[in-house]
């Protein structure tokens, strides 16, 4: 059987992979309260880690798939379709569900405004909201229903300076786009440069606030897009992939130690999704249930956390793997497939005859 060019990768066990080391680096948040140890060695986790993989390998895809959409508003509405159904049906689901277990009565739980204030918050992505009234109130995380939920609105932003810069000709224009990329770069280590002039290197490099975060999580994305431009000029050998870490280590404990894992990353991820692997080949047409893992993930590690307060962290993980994976397959199914088939219902740009 042929693989479609754009098919032909391993992101999507990628993607998976990274999905699941979410939910074991969060279950020692949710289980025990506290980092899990890649955090305590290197001060990011495995969560970290994993959210800077998706990151660099959106930048990838979604800079093809800027380049092979027609127009804008065709872009926009394929993002769209990706996304917010099976955020809004996840969003719908949990709040449902767990009305079973808040302490408060249904019509009053139904009824304040803190629940509409979690699902149109988190649905718009731009104004999260964690807590849900009166649920896991007692767990070690108290209160959070779905910590995963912060990343969207950066993600979301990614895709829309994607499509600004298309529009304006930077990719179109060699010149143009290699003039964004010195700025880009530039402002990156200017903030890392204004962080440590302020004392606020804590801040910057550890995720304390939103300019901080969209600062690592862009960097990450625009690794991905530099590799997509340039990918057949830039041959990636497993020396490479070996080399990566020992020059990143070198940088540890030093703020450069940041943007040399978030590169280290975006290099492995790159060298595995375009290793040939045949053994993998199923892989590459399996349906792409990673979001669905990504955003179910939280709430159900949360649930196994309420009812089995006595779980250690990898208890927790082995748990809520499978236990994501039934909803992030129906997600797919019967929510994010039949909704990008509607990409052909709101072509804006249609070919001419």
């Amino acid at each position: 059987m042929s693989i479609s060019p754009h098919l032909d990768n391993n992101f999507n066990l990628l993607r998976l992979v990274a999905a699941s080391s979410v939910i074991f680096s969060h279950a020692y948040d949710i289980a025990s309260g506290l980092h899990d140890p890649l955090s305590a060695g290197i001060g990011y986790s495995a969560g970290w880690v994993a959210v800077s993989a998706f990151f660099s390998m959106s930048g990838y895809l979604i800079y093809k798939s800027a380049l092979r959409t027609p127009s804008a508003a065709d872009y926009m509405a394929a993002r769209c379709l990706r996304i917010l159904p099976g955020l809004w049906a996840m969003l719908i689901i949990t709040t449902l569900a767990l009305s079973s277990i808040t302490a408060l009565s249904l019509v009053d739980y139904l009824g304040t405004s803190e629940t509409w204030e979690y699902i149109f918050g988190n649905a718009i992505m731009y104004m999260p909201r964690y807590e849900l009234p009166g649920v896991f109130l007692g767990n070690p995380l108290a209160g959070v229903i779905n910590g995963s939920l912060w990343t969207l609105r950066f993600e979301f932003t990614c895709y829309i300076l994607v499509i600004a810069l298309s529009v304006s000709g930077f990719f179109s224009r060699e010149r143009w786009f290699r003039l964004f990329a010195v700025v880009a770069v530039a402002g990156y280590l200017a903030f890392i440069a204004h962080a440590l002039l302020t004392n606020a290197t804590q801040s910057a490099l550890f995720d304390g606030n939103s300019a901080a975060k969209f600062h690592r999580l862009g960097f990450a994305f625009l690794l991905g897009m530099f590799f997509a431009r340039y990918r057949d000029g830039m041959p990636f050998s497993w020396a490479m992939l070996l080399g990566v870490y020992p020059a990143a280590a070198v940088l540890w404990p030093t703020p450069l130690f940041q943007p040399a894992l978030i590169a280290a990353i975006a290099v492995t991820c790159f060298k595995i999704a375009f290793a040939p692997m045949p053994s993998l080949d199923w892989a590459k047409t399996m349906p792409d249930v990673s979001y669905g893992v990504y955003i179910y993930a939280f709430p159900v590690q949360q649930v196994f956390a309420y009812a089995f307060p006595q779980w250690s962290p990898l208890q927790n993980s082995l748990a809520s793997l499978p236990a994501t994976l039934l909803p992030a397959i129906l997600s797919w199914y019967l929510v994010g497939k039949p909704a990008l088939r509607l990409k052909g219902k709101f072509v804006f740009t249609r070919a001419r005859a």
